[in-house]
């Protein structure tokens, strides 16, 4: 049985190690919390959060700013095909908007940032850094649909306060 203060060294050693994963469930977890009163809604951002949980200190990414400002903007730019839309084209008229547009930015954000790595790679060779293709993805599509919500409301907290323009 470990001593306390080794206890206490490895608990401060895993929050410092995984304090951005922590920071983005804990904003999450907010977002969720003022924005949702959905079902689907609910059960897309826990399958998000619980996918971001998993991915981003598995593929080591949870601490690469670029991948958070790429969330950011993503989500603060919505969808570009209309979610009603793409329901009635698939079939799931069932789905709530906003639980459509969530799935639809989040695949959007898997697909754009497969083929923007897809295009650094091949225009710039880089041969050694070919996993990203199959790391930066899904940490994406998890990021974008546990984020959403609050995304969306930084951008209205900044508008509100005359930091960022209404779009």
């Amino acid at each position: 049985m470990p001593a306390p203060a080794d206890t206490q060294v490895q608990g401060s050693t895993l929050l410092w190690a995984h304090w951005p994963v922590i920071v983005a469930l804990i904003i999450a977890f907010l977002g969720w919390w003022l924005l949702m009163r959905e079902t689907t809604s609910a059960v897309v951002m826990t399958a998000g959060m619980a996918g971001m949980l998993v991915c981003l200190p598995l593929f080591k990414q949870e601490k690469n700013p670029w991948l958070y400002v790429a969330v950011l903007v993503l989500c603060s730019t919505g969808t570009l095909v209309d979610a009603k839309h793409l329901t009635d084209a698939i079939g799931l008229e069932w789905l709530p908007r906003r639980t459509a547009a969530m799935i639809s930015l989040s695949v959007q954000g898997f697909v754009a940032s497969f083929v923007y790595l897809l295009l650094h790679l091949y225009i710039f060779r880089l041969k050694g850094r070919a996993g990203l293709l199959a790391k930066v993805p899904p940490c994406m599509l998890f990021m974008t649909a546990a984020l959403y919500p609050a995304a969306a409301l930084f951008w209205l907290f900044l508008a509100a306060i005359g930091l960022a323009p209404l779009c």
